[in-house]
């Protein structure tokens, strides 16, 4: 019988539903099962094309899913402690001695041959009973661990993910500003030439068309913030996929519509989002990792 405590995680009550929200949302939400490819759901082929890449190219989950598969080869190296082994080895050795050795007191016998083969052989097996529970407690341990490890992965590509969609978002409506300030650079650069050709004809004063290039250079100052703000989103999306900067220029450089909210998004509930309900301990959450580690070291020293 293993020795140690059973660890199992509090039990918080949750709410059954979320709180009322605004009733002129343009998104609703509801309680359904979340959806974890929820990007789709913004119908954006380009959206879709980056996070499909951002699965292949970004470096955090890459380390990230290498962590993963350390855990796992942990967990194995932990159960192979409870496995019976078997070691075996073997030798060949060839002799050859002189006839007169001043090194070597013995002399060989008339007729001995000086020339011989020494073979030698061994076999041992081993195996641990495991009477004190160290190494099911090490399982155990390695087990929660690797769990800890998923969670932490799925969590850095939510994260990952998140942070692209809303810099592609944030990218599109600042495209959308753009176009709008260069088709009022547009009207301004108009308004100007008919004010020149007013003051020209006599009908206009210098005051009118010193108001003219005022309101055009004031709208000439406002899209050079907006092209670096542009610029550093897109390097921004090229970082998530571990590319060099303006390497994704052309692909993001064309204006398109900034794609609409979903009408209506499942959030889970409440219940599913607690962090100490009694599904901490089973996916691998610290104080079950760290007990049983623990544990693990105790059983090292138990006979």
């Amino acid at each position: 019988m293993p020795g140690g405590t059973e660890v199992s995680g509090p039990q918080m009550p949750a709410p059954p539903a979320w709180g009322s929200e605004p009733v002129d949302a343009a998104t609703k939400t509801y309680g359904g099962t979340v959806d974890s490819t929820w990007w789709n759901s913004f119908h954006d082929a380009e959206l879709t094309s980056l996070v499909t890449r951002l699965a292949k190219e970004n470096l955090d989950l890459k380390s990230a899913a290498e962590r993963v598969e350390q855990a796992r080869d942990a967990r194995q190296i932990a159960r192979a402690a409870g496995l019976p082994s078997l070691n075996a080895n073997a030798s060949y050795t060839r002799f050859a001695r002189a006839r007169t050795d001043f090194c070597h007191f013995v002399t060989p016998a008339p007729g001995a041959p000086l020339d011989y083969n020494f073979f030698a052989d061994n076999v041992s097996s081993s195996w641990d009973l495991d009477l004190f529970g160290r190494v099911r407690r090490s399982v155990e341990a390695a087990e929660a661990i690797l769990r800890l490890q998923s969670k932490r992965n799925t969590a850095i590509a939510l994260a990952a993910i998140s942070e692209l969609a809303q810099d592609y978002m944030q990218l599109r409506g600042v495209q959308a500003r753009e176009a709008i300030l260069e088709d009022n650079l547009k009207l301004a650069e108009e308004n100007l030439r008919l004010v020149q050709d007013r003051f020209n004809n006599g009908v206009s004063t210098t005051l009118d068309v010193a108001n003219a290039q005022a309101q055009r250079a004031s709208i000439a100052a406002l899209i050079p913030p907006v092209e670096a703000y542009k610029a550093g989103l897109i390097n921004a999306i090229g970082m998530l996929l571990a590319q060099p900067p303006r390497v994704l220029e052309k692909e993001l450089e064309g204006t398109a519509p900034q794609p609409p909210t979903p009408l209506s998004v499942p959030v889970g509930l409440p219940g599913d989002l607690d962090p100490s309900s009694s599904r901490r301990a089973r996916s691998g959450s610290s104080p079950a990792r760290c007990d049983r580690r623990d544990w693990g070291r105790r059983r090292e020293l138990l006979p």
